[in-house]
């Protein structure tokens, strides 16, 4: 008989790991609570509207493809990707005017990169592109294949490569980004165009290190992508492809517990029966996880986790035409910066002058909403659970104040909302996120690498995590990563 798997999570990571699995015979059970796969890229389908409520910006597609070549597939039978030419817009306001900083949008083709700056801002930031763009190339190039696509088992892993370490310090991987970011730039403008993205680890923009200025790289550099049929069509494709290699899936079934029996699992106790197995891959977040356990949530010592910030996700479906201007992404940043970032990282409270991502992935893919309308994914980063905030006590005054700014902007405005779905910190923990935030554990320096919850449990031997809360870390390229050092893991666990 092969060996048995159970994985916990039908999100990208648990996909991941099951189709590397089941593409090596082993016999893989995938469980979930949702009624489809995705995990955190969820869906809300009312009125014709196909609404995803996860993540909307898809980077990194080969690394995603190469997941079907490696079962022996063609990635192209399964799902189909469009390249966003431009990738992003940037609205920038001032004391005056929403736009009054102007717009800027950016492409992953360097000319047109360059002929953007070089026509809004200047010629010396645009010669200073390109060489900011040679250099997350080389970034790119050490950090990625060293310190992200491969498990850090400790911090003796992280020493085990001494040259690329010295190339991170070189590179100024250490330093704060602003410092980074001014070394290229003059304008202030580039600098948060092209350092917003530390958001996405969970980090601010001017607290982070040089090192997460890569996922400006993926970004800017490599691109932005759409599945056709929307993001939930990637994760339906992982899910065709595990199907076709044999994975069962057991949808609507919570995991209630695990059997032990000498460290290791035996049974996997759901809420319709039990399953027996060798090992078990999960990927529900490490407070979820523990307490299923019946651990404590903390640190060697005692030390609490910190939490990424979270946000507000307001989504619509709309009726009428929205402002020629707005495409398929569009950040809103405020007039204030540092400070507003101070707010949500440092303090934990709602950002004064927030910044805020619109995205309408309808300017894309129109048959995601009936004929004549369009979806609205609107998000503006909030504090998590963690924080001193009462929801119960904020939340409608919040959603009054978001509502008027999405008004300003001219997103909301003569048209008829046909269609709206919300969700805050509440929601994301009533689906199982630590803290309220679907952003998991921040990647803060003594949180990431060798810091991070490993992929491995020292006390439960065939138990390995996976997804967003483990290493390499958040995000839709790492957690595919994540699920294939997951199945690696789990291989040399069982031979």
């Amino acid at each position: 008989m092969p060996p048995s798997v159970v994985v916990v999570g039908a999100g990208f990571a648990g996909l991941t790991a099951a189709v590397e699995l089941a593409s090596r015979n082993y016999q893989v059970t995938v469980v979930d609570r949702n009624p489809y796969p995705g995990g955190r890229s969820g869906r809300h389908d009312r009125r014709g509207f196909r609404i995803d409520t996860g993540p909307t910006v898809f980077t990194m597609p080969e690394l995603f493809r190469d997941i079907f070549r490696r079962a022996g597939a063609d990635p192209d039978d399964y799902v189909e990707f469009h390249r966003l030419e431009p990738g992003y817009q940037a609205i920038f306001a001032d004391a005056s005017s929403i736009d009054g900083g102007g717009r800027l949008v950016t492409y992953s083709d360097p000319e047109q990169m360059y002929d953007e700056i070089e026509t809004k801002v200047s010629r010396t930031d645009a010669d200073a592109y390109l060489r900011f763009r040679r250099y997350l190339q080389e970034l790119f190039t050490i950090e990625f294949p060293n310190f992200i696509d491969g498990e850090l088992d400790g911090v003796v892993a992280l020493l085990n490569n001494p040259r690329a370490l010295l190339g991170l310090v070189r590179l100024g991987g250490f330093l704060r980004l602003p410092k980074i970011m001014s070394h290229f730039f003059g304008d202030d403008r580039l600098r948060r165009l092209f350092s917003f993205q530390s958001l996405y680890a969970g980090l601010s923009p001017i607290r982070a290190l040089g090192i997460f200025a890569i996922i400006a790289y993926m970004d800017v550099v490599l691109g932005v992508v759409q599945p056709v049929g929307g993001m939930r069509a990637a994760a339906d494709a992982l899910a065709a492809l595990a199907s076709d290699r044999g994975v069962r899936f057991l949808y609507r079934t919570e995991v209630e517990a695990m059997v032990m029996r000498e460290r290791r699992v035996t049974r996997v106790v759901t809420d319709s029966g039990s399953l027996s197995c060798d090992a078990v891959i999960t990927s529900a977040d490490p407070g979820e996880l523990a307490r299923m356990l019946g651990r404590s949530f903390a640190r060697v010592g005692g030390m609490h986790w910190r939490m990424s910030p979270s946000c507000f996700l307001s989504l619509r479906g709309v009726r009428g035409e929205l402002p020629e201007s707005l495409i398929h992404h569009n950040i809103f940043f405020g007039v204030e910066w540092s400070g507003a970032f101070r707010d949500l990282v440092d303090n934990q409270r709602m950002m004064a002058d927030p910044s805020m991502l619109v995205s309408i992935p309808t300017r894309t893919d129109p048959e995601l909403a009936p004929p004549g309308s369009h979806i609205v994914y609107a998000l503006e980063p909030t504090p998590s659970l963690q924080g001193r905030l009462d929801w119960d006590r904020l939340g409608a005054g919040f959603v009054a104040r978001f509502d008027r700014r999405l008004e300003r902007i001219g997103v909301t405005r003569d048209l008829a909302t046909l269609v709206r779905h919300d969700l805050d910190p509440r929601d994301w923990a009533r689906m199982g996120m630590d803290g309220g935030t679907p952003f998991s554990i921040a990647h803060t320096f003594f949180q990431s690498g060798p810091f991070r919850p490993s992929l491995g449990d020292r006390t439960v031997r065939n138990l390995v995590r996976t997804g967003s809360g483990t290493q390499p870390g958040v995000g839709l390229p790492l957690v595919t990563v994540s699920g294939r050092l997951a199945a690696a893991r789990v291989r040399e666990g069982l031979g």
